[in-house]
């Protein structure tokens, strides 16, 4: 609705009013006319460094696109200096996660002095609120929901004789599993199974929604007596296609190694343990049984995503090519006891953004 009213519209346009058209002109101009705030936005920002002490990058308050990032360089620090009251916002559109520092040293992000922030490549915005100033500074922001994969009850049926058990659910076992990664597995990831047995490998599997980032795995058995291990592997590798064909073309970054190293599970569930054999009880997780919480650090850098997932066309020798991100993970569990048949059971939850 025109805030002027009619009253004041007439006497603007009424000839005999050459006197106040000047002024009423100027009023309805300011009266009608809108103003939006518009954010500044930098889409021209390029992440430096993979440490607080290695990058040179400084994000600005308003819109933060981030293009450009590299398994080499995905660091930055927040608007420096931190003003209370301001935000920042990001989004990631660069394929590579990217790692937040405080504008300065001696600064906080969600409580932590010096602390750090992974934000996803997933094009979603990330706001940094500033809460404190003068330097160092305080931030806060919220980080992706995290989702849940669940294995379910797994039941070992057989003796290991290398240790170790390749597992994804009760349909899906490996026995004398391969301590071993390879980014060949990954290799042409798109067009390949959600659940892969490769021989002298073991059992790999990727969800069929892309994870930015495994956060944190638990893992529960029956065992209440001898401390069984558990590590998890992964396989990780750009490929890129013909636009035209689809053909593979080559491949760019790869990764192979371990997301969590060897790790003992060896915390207690609280209960009275009631065991069925000398030191079992009835399921994974039971009263008395042990159980482990492993808290990952995010794998910063192209190589964090599980799953597949469409980086966009990218020039490769002067060529654009269609690149994809394949992530593949391989459980490993070691009883480091004999294996008592269908008394042996296990169950991990891997926590992912």
């Amino acid at each position: 609705m025109n805030p002027i009213s009619l009253e004041t519209q007439r006497l603007v346009t009424n000839a005999e009013n050459t006197y106040l058209r000047p002024i009423l002109n100027d009023l309805i101009t300011l009266a009608t006319a809108t103003s939006p705030l518009q954010e500044t936005i930098n889409d021209t920002i390029v992440m430096t460094g993979t440490t607080a002490a290695t990058t040179t990058t400084f994000l600005v308050f308003g819109y933060n696109v981030i293009k450009n990032a590299t398994a080499t360089n995905y660091a930055c620090r927040l608007p420096n200096p931190p003003k209370k009251g301001m935000s920042t916002t990001i989004v990631n559109t660069s394929g590579v996660p990217v790692v937040i520092y405080p504008s300065v040293t001696g600064g906080s992000i969600n409580g932590v002095v010096n602390g750090s922030a992974l934000v996803p490549a997933d094009g979603k915005p990330y706001v940094f609120f500033c809460y404190e100033n003068p330097l160092p500074g305080a931030w806060t922001w919220t980080p992706p929901a995290t989702g849940q994969y669940d294995s379910g009850e797994i039941i070992l049926t057989q003796a290991s004789t290398a240790g170790r058990i390749s597992v994804v659910n009760n349909s899906f076992i490996e026995y004398n599993a391969a301590n071993s990664a390879s980014n060949s597995i990954a290799d042409n990831g798109k067009g390949k199974a959600l659940i892969l047995a490769v021989t002298s490998e073991g059992i790999w599997f990727k969800p069929s929604s892309f994870w930015n980032n495994i956060t944190k795995i638990k893992v529960y058995t029956n065992n209440a007596v001898n401390i069984s291990t558990v590590n998890v592997k992964i396989s990780s590798q750009i490929t890129y296609y013909n636009i035209s064909t689809g053909a593979v073309t080559g491949n760019g970054a790869g990764l192979a190694g371990d997301i969590i190293s060897t790790a003992d599970i060896n915390s207690s569930v609280s209960g009275t343990f009631v065991p069925v054999t000398t030191d079992r009880s009835a399921f994974a997780g039971s009263e008395g049984s042990l159980y482990k919480e492993i808290s990952v650090t995010p794998i910063a850098g192209v190589q964090g995503t599980i799953g597949d997932k469409y980086l966009g066309q990218i020039s490769v020798s002067g060529t654009l090519r269609d690149a994809w991100q394949v992530g593949y993970i391989k459980f490993l569990f070691n009883p480091n006891a004999t294996i008592d048949g269908a008394n042996t059971r296990i169950r991990f939850f891997i926590e992912y953004n």
